[in-house]
């Protein structure tokens, strides 16, 4: 317990402010790695493939992200309606 204690407040934390910022902004962390340019080599053809998937799957997420932000406008607009249908369930 007093493990997971301490990650959440150390090591949590400061992967999520790398992990989580938004598609345009380069976090520090990440510009401070150094990653090597891509070679033309047998793989990549697999890795542009790879890339293709991830970029739908992320079309897909993108669109998912935007309907719920819609669905959590029209929720808190109606907030009255919201909690009467919650109590009444």
């Amino acid at each position: 317990m007093i493990w997971a204690y301490l990650l959440s407040r150390s090591f949590v934390p400061t992967r999520c402010a790398a992990w989580l910022t938004p598609h345009g902004v380069r976090s520090k962390v990440i510009s401070r790695r150094r990653f090597r340019a891509p070679q033309q080599a047998r793989g990549s053809r697999i890795l542009g493939a790879f890339s293709q998937a991830f970029a739908r799957w992320e079309s897909v997420l993108d669109r998912a992200i935007e309907w719920y932000s819609r669905q959590l406008e029209r929720v808190v607009r109606h907030r009255l309606l919201t909690v009467s249908t919650a109590v009444l369930l």
